[in-house]
């Protein structure tokens, strides 16, 4: 046996793939599932009605193609009420499931042949909205499907097992608000062969260890087992799982310890992106309020991630606002400020600004770093209520990640002004050295 686990390193990247186009055939077949029903119709605990069973069989009599390879899924479509019959044990009735789910072609999720309504809001197969994630080994995006491909083959005609630890995951594009949902594709019930199209290629054991320990080249293993080579029939129960969440945080994660400072504005785009899809709001506004190494908060930040909201929109000088506002309480008492309306506080230079650009709704909460508070996470909305107290479980996921980036920019900001103070200035009383850093 060969266990292979370098094909889920951790530095591999996700990227959208044009469409759901799969480089092995796969055949629609019902044949597999069909056996498997009427071996559950014919023991004693199969619980499936005699009537049911007598509809099923004159079907398959009368229309003897159900049990061929099916090429044209059109074919299915005046035996519906067949369908939903053979499948009901593991399709809930669409008007009682919201579960998203769907019996399809392998590795196709798009090609159903019955899904509830939920899983068929979800896959719009006749647009681009519905999006299969690819991985990236070294800058070559792949179809992870083919990951497990190979290892259905090499596990059937070659006795090996190749570990596949990557879910096949997708992004669906809400054309409406512009937001992703990431789901997981979970398959089970896999009723479903390999037949192989030509005679099996010998793969010598060492060749075939030389390739798995390698990152996985799709041209390498098309040479060796060309997917023109096998045909995948039959049948898969496809699931959809939730992961926005997870995989926006995870996102977000790289977007932020991998920002080029060369492209600043653009890596300020896919952050804000990503938190607006983690908190399903296409309005969402993000700022970060840093705090320097003596205590102050940056007011002259230009950088657009590390920009305060609020400083942003405020066309006066901060002397006139700052004191007794909601920065100065959070720097003093370190807890966290939900304001669901704007409109219910009293008044205050720094309230009238943010509602005047369009903002209602605040949560500023501070983030720390080895117990020393170095900035303000800042989401606001113009929806009132939008973000509440439930928010700060998906922001508490996001602290850590923001207070490695946020050190990593406070520590470059602080070089910077050393530099200055060295080159522009000389030795300096430390008495007065706050006012010589003031004005480098």
């Amino acid at each position: 046996m060969i266990a292979h686990d370098s094909i889920s390193p951790s530095n591999v990247k996700t990227h959208l793939l044009s469409s759901w186009e799969f480089s092995f055939p796969v055949q629609l077949h019902l044949k597999m599932y069909i056996e498997h029903w009427r071996a559950v119709a014919a023991s004693s605990d199969g619980n499936i009605a005699e009537e049911t069973q007598s509809r099923i069989e004159h079907e398959l009599r009368e229309f003897p193609f159900l049990l061929e390879p099916i090429e044209d899924l059109d074919l299915l479509k005046p035996h519906q009420e067949f369908i939903d019959l053979l499948f009901a044990p593991v399709i809930p009735h669409s008007g009682f499931s919201r579960l998203l789910t769907g019996v399809t072609k392998l590795f196709i999720p798009t090609q159903a042949i019955i899904a509830t309504k939920a899983y068929r809001d979800c896959v719009q197969s006749t647009t681009d909205e519905f999006l299969l994630m690819g991985l990236s080994f070294s800058g070559n995006p792949i179809d992870v499907r083919l990951l497990y491909a190979y290892k259905f083959i090499l596990k059937k005609f070659y006795n090996y097992d190749f570990n596949v630890e990557h879910p096949i995951t997708t992004a669906l594009v809400d054309h409406q608000t512009g937001l992703t949902r990431y789901f997981k594709l979970w398959g089970q019930g896999q009723y479903f062969d390999i037949l192989p199209l030509a005679p099996l290629p010998d793969i010598d054991p060492h060749k075939l260890q030389a390739m798995l320990e390698q990152n996985f080249d799709t041209t390498v293993w098309a040479k060796v087992l060309p997917p023109s080579n096998f045909v995948f029939s039959g049948i898969i129960q496809t699931s959809l799982i939730d992961v926005t969440t997870e995989h926006a945080v995870t996102r977000l994660e790289h977007h932020l310890l991998n920002i080029s400072h060369l492209d600043e504005w653009r890596g300020f785009s896919l952050v804000r992106e990503e938190i607006r899809n983690l908190f399903r709001l296409k309005d969402l506004k993000l700022g970060i309020a840093t705090l320097q190494n003596d205590g102050e908060f940056n007011f002259i930040s230009r950088n657009p991630l590390w920009n305060s909201l609020l400083i942003s929109e405020l066309a006066i000088d901060h002397a006139t606002w700052y004191p007794a506002s909601i920065y100065e309480e959070i720097k003093s008492s370190g807890q966290t400020i939900i304001i669901e309306d704007l409109q219910k506080q009293k008044k205050h230079p720094s309230f009238d600004a943010l509602m005047q650009a369009g903002y209602n709704n605040l949560i500023l909460t501070p983030v720390h770093y080895k117990d020393r508070m170095i900035g303000v996470l800042e989401l606001s909305t113009p929806v009132t209520g939008g973000i509440n107290g439930l928010a700060l479980f998906k922001i508490n996921q996001l602290k850590p990640i923001f207070a490695i980036a946020m050190t990593r920019l406070v520590e470059e900001f602080e070089t910077k002004v050393e530099k200055i103070i060295l080159q522009q200035f000389t030795s300096i009383h430390p008495a007065v050295q706050w006012r010589f850093r003031e004005v480098a």
